[in-house]
């Protein structure tokens, strides 16, 4: 019989066995482990839970920037006397001058490109802190032989 699924994420297995799916694999054998070992990985699963999910807003922010000096390039090739309609919410539009456009175009760019590189080193502070947890649990919890 399976466990529930919330045990399986924590890496609580079978007959209590414990395992933990990262970049270097962690194998318990089949005595539980003390409290403050299970803590540590229950803190390297929600660190590795940090890292993926900023590093999805990471993602998100490259594909908007991209959208965004796209339009920019667009803009600039347009005639500066004329008008672009922008989209304000739920199917509204206006007229915005051309000038105007570009310099919120180029405000919104420079915003997410910082955004970009603080989520990187977010990213990869996390990254340091749980290498740091795997390798301490690493070392207190002793290896099955393989």
């Amino acid at each position: 019989m399976r466990p529930p699924r919330h045990q399986r994420r924590t890496g609580v297995g079978q007959r209590g066995t414990q395992t933990m799916a990262t970049q270097g694999e962690i194998h318990m054998s089949k005595q539980p482990l003390p409290f403050d070992l299970q803590e540590k990985v229950n803190r390297l699963q929600a660190l590795i839970n940090q890292i993926q999910q900023v590093n999805i807003q990471g993602q998100r922010f490259q594909l908007d920037l991209a959208d965004s000096e796209q339009a920019l390039k667009v803009m600039i090739l347009m005639n500066p006397e004329g008008g672009v309609f922008v989209s304000i919410g739920a199917g509204i539009q206006v007229e915005k001058d051309i000038p105007t456009v570009i310099d919120e175009l180029e405000t919104k760019i420079k915003f997410m490109q910082l955004r970009i590189k603080t989520l990187g080193k977010q990213e990869q502070a996390l990254t340091e802190r749980a290498t740091s947890l795997q390798k301490e649990l690493k070392q207190a919890i002793p290896q099955r032989p393989s």
